[in-house]
């Protein structure tokens, strides 16, 4: 069967396959890492775990690292156990230490197993009885056998896996499958011949829980010996290990890094799910930014972000004593900052610029002038640019979703312009624009003029409607209402209800921009008044519709345009359920 690595863990990271199985020898003196004769002894158990090498650290890879490594049995001769591994070779050309060189010593317990992905490995000196596993047929997505097949621990359960409850109630069995890999030698990643066994839900197990493992003594080799009695996790020998405490294990931007102060701040990964105000209680910026806050881009991930000045200087930590607490309830309490425990991290914002001018090709969707920075609208005014030929009731204000300064109005299809930014143009920056205060520490002042031309399109063009057809939304996304995207503004009182139809009825109105949410131009919305009842609904923007845009030009499809789409019920959410 094929070997294979679990799949669904977030931070399995560099991993190699293994080399081919080995068999046993004829004479005991030939070299393999297989035992020609006597019990199918445990060389190692490995626990997936972070990636700490040196020069290494700081990415969130897992590796797969022992919490015992056996040093004499019954078929060794007292200088340690020549078949188990030290060294071995990973496909990024690094080296991973599994075992001491030295094999009359065995290695400290892990305590570092990763919270969200962690699985144990059990290494044997021989290969086992196949019926160990069975092997279950892999089908494609006609639910046709492919061929190959997968192997599964489900029903013959070779192990105990035990853990400490996060509910304080001492030990409770974790529920967990796996597959037996015949492959594999002591310089091969993974190790091998080998049981995996993959708790079916890792995050069931809270952080710093200690782990055991122990063999049952339906293992054996194809001669039917059984491991030996001392080996399969006694109190004498325990396999035993940790779930590691919480921790930062990636963080953004490294220390010393500069930034554009439009996109500065801080994102901190953790090695598990933790709760946002946690994480909010231990977040501080020097020197203090305004406006802190602190967004989940998943459960183990944080965004912090401020308003940060023009060519700051800031360090951002995680303070001493912050108190981070799990899924589970279980909480880790933080040491003093620093940079290589990844909780402090200092950088620099960037000197005020222009990144760049768009040009209203699309007239609907205006000229915009980029900056590294929130821009104050009001300092750009009339006297700072020209556009020829005049622009019909020219606007200019901050996009609410790119933060650019756009010159809003009127465009004419078909029309050459040609906008200069004049040189002496004074704009002020406007960090806290998006929060609607702001405190400037910058101006930024053109040199030169820069002259930009563009030709409007010629047509109004109706580039997309959302709902896709077929699309399924779910409740709360349908409040958003039918979304048509044209390629120039369009007068929302244009647009009637002779011109489109809805099945089941729904009342819609139209507008463009001023819904929340809705920065362009190019879009014009019809919105219900709540959020659409579950069901299938079909929208048809007739070919017969008629709209027009701000300057009287006229848009008509010409053929129905039908959309179908789905609004699915509310799913329930299943509360995390810990051990």
């Amino acid at each position: 069967m094929s070997v294979y690595l679990p799949l669904r863990w977030k931070w399995v990271g560099v991993v190699a396959t293994s080399a081919l199985a080995l068999t046993a020898c004829t004479r005991p003196n030939e070299y393999s890492d297989l035992r020609p004769e006597g019990p199918p002894e445990v060389l190692t158990v490995s626990v997936n775990a972070l990636d700490t090498r040196p020069g290494l650290a700081g990415g969130g890879a897992a590796l797969e690292q022992a919490t015992y490594c056996k040093t004499i049995g019954p078929n060794d001769q007292g200088i340690g156990d020549d078949k188990r591994p030290d060294q071995v070779d990973l496909n990024d050309v690094t080296q991973l230490v599994i075992c001491p060189t030295d094999r009359t010593k065995p290695v400290d317990e892990l305590i570092s197993a990763m919270p969200e992905s962690w699985y144990v490995r059990i290494e044997f000196d021989e290969l086992l009885d196949p019926s160990i596993e069975d092997l279950v047929p892999d089908v494609n997505a006609m639910g046709m056998p492919t061929g190959t097949y997968t192997g599964t621990l489900k029903n013959t359960q070779p192990v105990t896996l035990k853990c400490e409850s996060a509910a304080g109630t001492g030990l409770v069995d974790v529920p967990y499958d796996g597959y037996y890999s015949p492959a594999g030698n002591s310089i091969s990643y993974p190790l091998g011949p080998s049981l995996a066994i993959i708790p079916n839900d890792p995050t069931v197990v809270a952080t710093g829980a200690e782990c055991f493992v122990s063999l049952k003594d339906i293992i054996h080799d194809k001669d039917g010996n059984q491991v030996p009695a001392d080996q399969r996790g006694t109190t004498a020998i325990p396999y035993k290990f940790k779930i590691a405490p919480i921790q930062v294990i990636a963080i953004t931007p490294a220390d010393g890094k500069s930034v554009d102060p439009i996109a500065a701040g801080v994102d901190v990964t953790f090695n598990a799910p933790v709760t946002q105000a946690s994480v909010q209680s231990g977040v501080d910026f020097t020197p203090a930014a305004a406006n802190v806050f602190v967004s989940a881009n998943a459960p183990d991930d944080y965004s912090i972000g401020a308003d940060f000045i023009t060519s700051g200087d800031y360090t951002f930590t995680l303070k001493a004593g912050t108190v981070l607490v799990d899924q589970c309830g279980k909480s880790t309490t933080l040491g003093a900052p620093s940079v290589a425990a990844l909780t402090q991290t200092e950088f620099k914002t960037n000197a005020l610029k222009l990144v760049g001018i768009t040009p209203a090709t699309e007239p609907g969707a205006k000229i915009e002038l980029a900056f590294n920075q929130y821009m104050d609208d009001a300092t750009f005014t009339a006297a700072d640019y020209t556009i020829t030929p005049a622009l019909a009731n020219a606007l200019v204000e901050i996009n609410p979703v790119t933060g650019n300064i756009r010159l809003a109005g009127d465009y004419a299809l078909g029309t050459a312009y040609t906008f200069t930014l004049k040189g002496g143009a004074a704009i002020s920056d406007c960090p806290g624009a998006e929060f609607g205060a702001c405190v400037s520490s910058a101006t930024y002042t053109q040199a030169a003029d820069q002259v930009v031309t563009f030709t409007t399109a010629a047509a109004i063009t109706l580039k997309s409607i959302t709902p896709k057809d077929n699309a399924s939304e779910s409740v709360s996304a349908s409040a958003t209402g039918i979304t048509l995207t044209f390629n120039q503004e369009i007068d929302p009182a244009t647009l009637t209800a002779a011109d489109y139809t809805i099945s089941p009825a729904v009342t819609l109105v139209a507008s463009n921009r001023g819904v929340a949410g809705a920065g362009s131009y190019e879009q014009l919305r019809l919105t219900p008044a709540a959020a659409l009842a579950p069901g299938t609904y079909t929208f048809t923007l007739k070919g017969t519709a008629s709209v027009a845009d701000k300057l009287g030009n006229l848009y008509s499809p010409g053929t129905d345009q039908v959309i179908h789409f789905t609004v699915t019920a509310p799913s329930t959410t299943t509360p995390h359920v810990c051990l």
